[in-house]
């Protein structure tokens, strides 16, 4: 155990401002389960270090969020609705130069500038739907792994905390390590890492809501068991760093294209747009390393299909392909885990066998949570029309 000890470490307060100044490059060129700060409360939290080979505690996670068409179970029946989900940025998770998210934006921005250049209320209008609530604009947030302190327990999971908390850490990390003659964070050392206090006031200015402070009065020492835990969980650089693929920008483009239908935009049918979605294409195809990846997870993936769904689908395998109580879930669950118990529980059953029997049947009927619905309109002839001719422009223009 304690050869497990020496491998964590705390960030340096370097580190965490270098980090923070690429995050400032990418906005001004414009697996626990995850936790959420409880609103209008001051929650403890006991921050873990980085896992050994990494060098901070903390990842960046910039998402764009945008429109797909989902199957949903409700009460048995199966519908498909439109949801907003997450992707991530190509910039922030590849270290690509552009991101079709971004490059969507500006071209938004530039042609509606153009077409209402005399118009400013109707300008503004349709400005708002791209930077708004609702638009692709892209959202940054931090993530790491802590023990929340809830009542009489402690929950292990993923806290992902907005720029405010963010600095809050910053502006409180003011400790000297004497070892090395530099600045370390005080609260990840497995030994001495002090616990952090965050308030969340709801009904404050967003400049205001949070406040960070440290609890100094006493050490927050990790047992042996909750390091263990910890070393087991995929490090937040795996799931952060480089984790842009293929499959992150073909779902970005799906929800690009039935955003800007609903918008009323109709960009996707201007050749000028299509020549920027070509280039950025092209340039994600140059990466082999990002290639090969994709292949071995879709490899993966074509054998029991769970790496492809999200926390929610699993649940929803778990409830629907599993016998009652086969598979426990907790609130402390990540896909990741819930992904474990489900091969364990088959493995253990003997159910691989069937599921072999299964997967002709399951061919012809497609896979129980597919992308069949993610647009409702996919199914007719004109949109399939559309994307032929979609396809058929990339493959032009990508010889070109």
């Amino acid at each position: 155990m304690s050869n497990m000890r020496e491998q964590l470490k705390a960030t340096s307060l370097k580190t965490m401002k270098e980090s923070d100044e690429k995050v400032s490059e990418l906005v001004s060129t414009s697996r626990g389960e995850f936790l959420k700060i409880p609103k209008d409360k001051t929650t403890k939290y006991r921050i873990y270090p980085a896992h050994p080979g990494d060098n901070q505690f903390y990842q960046i996670k910039m998402v764009h969020w945008v429109p797909e068409m989902r199957e949903r179970d409700n009460n048995g029946k199966k519908e498909v609705k439109k949801t907003n989900v997450p992707i991530f940025n190509a910039r922030a998770h590849g270290g690509y130069d552009k991101d079709i998210c971004e490059a969507y934006i500006e071209y938004a921005k530039k042609r509606i500038f153009e077409k209402y250049a005399k118009d400013q209320s109707t300008r503004d209008k349709e400005l708002k739907k791209i930077t708004g609530q609702d638009g692709p604009t892209g959202k940054i947030n931090w993530v790491m792994y802590v023990d929340e302190f809830q009542a009489n327990k402690k929950v292990f999971g993923r806290l992902e905390i907005p720029k405010t908390v963010k600095d809050g850490i910053n502006n409180a990390s003011v400790t000297e390590d004497a070892n090395e003659s530099i600045s370390v964070d005080p609260f990840t050392d497995p030994d001495n890492g002090k616990a952090i206090l965050i308030t969340n006031k709801s009904d404050a200015e967003p400049s205001k809501m949070y406040t960070v402070n440290i609890e100094w009065k006493q050490n927050y020492k990790l047992t042996d068991e909750e390091i263990e835990n910890f070393l087991k969980q995929e490090p937040l650089s795996k799931m952060y760093v480089n984790s842009y693929r293929q499959k992150d920008f073909e779902r970005a483009l799906k929800g690009l294209e039935l955003f800007d239908k609903e918008a009323g935009f109709g960009f996707f049918g201007e050749d000028d747009w299509l020549d920027v979605v070509v280039a950025i294409k092209n340039e994600l195809r140059l990466d082999p390393q990002a290639e090969e990846e994709e292949q071995e997870e879709e490899e993966e993936e074509s054998g029991d299909g769970l790496n492809s769904l999200d926390r929610d689908g699993l649940k929803l395998f778990i409830k629907n392909r599993l016998p009652k109580d086969a598979v426990k879930i907790f609130q402390a669950d990540t896909a990741d885990s819930l992904r474990k118990k489900i091969r364990d529980y088959i493995a253990a059953s003997g159910l691989e066998e069937e599921e072999e029997q299964e997967e002709e049947v399951s061919e012809e009927k497609g896979p129980l949570f597919n992308d069949k619905g993610e647009l409702n309109e996919a199914q007719s002839q004109d949109r399939q029309n559309r994307l032929d001719s979609l396809q058929a422009k990339y493959a032009k223009r990508g010889k070109a």
